[in-house]
């Protein structure tokens, strides 16, 4: 609704105010007629300004209500932002407190795994030293009992020819003989290659 359509009525009223002025024969009426005039003025006057204000009034009301509610948006946005870096920052300590309690844990996990193996490895060695021993002591027994047996065979073989007197004696003569024989062969190779 348009300023001019609201006080249509008085403006009507100030028109007719100029007629009856006009139209006023006396002194006294044109007075009357200006001073009623001047209250209608005044009241247009008025009535225009109490608009201007209550419309003022109600945009600084609305604006007031505005800007508090833009503080009340920024206290919140200021309180989850906080709230928010103090879980980030209390997420973070967990996080970094997991990670030194799983380095802990992998250290720890070395160790007991590195005193596993050695104890595998020790008792691994003391195993094949043992297997080792027992394989080499019997391979030495067998090996030894080969050649006692071959000794043996050959022992009996020379006792077997030792018993025979007949073989004795030649075994004697030939003892005898072939060593004369090879240094008379020698001597006589010495004297040759002497003169």
């Amino acid at each position: 609704m348009c300023i001019r359509d609201r006080y249509m009525g008085l403006i009507e009223e100030l028109r007719r105010t100029e007629e009856y002025k006009e139209a006023a024969e006396q002194e006294s009426e044109r007075n009357l007629v200006q001073a009623y005039q001047e209250r209608v003025l005044d009241g247009v006057t008025e009535a225009l300004q109490g608009t201007v204000v209550a419309e003022t009034l109600d945009k600084l009301s609305k604006e007031l209500v505005k800007y508090k509610q833009e503080r009340k948006i920024a206290a919140m946005v200021k309180f989850a932002e906080r709230k928010r870096r103090m879980r980030e920052a209390e997420e973070s300590g967990r996080r970094q407190a997991e990670q030194l309690l799983r380095e802990r844990e992998d250290r720890l996990f070395r160790s007991i795994m590195g005193t596993h193996q050695g104890t595998v490895d020790s008792y691994l060695s003391a195993i094949l030293s043992e297997t080792l021993d027992k394989a080499t002591t019997e391979q030495a027994m067998k090996e030894a009992n080969i050649k006692a047996d071959k000794l043996n065979k050959l022992v009996d073989a020379i006792e077997n020819s030792m018993n025979n007197p007949q073989q004795v004696i030649k075994n004697i003569v030939s003892s005898f003989l072939i060593p004369d024989i090879q240094r008379a062969k020698l001597e006589k190779m010495g004297n040759v290659g002497s003169n």
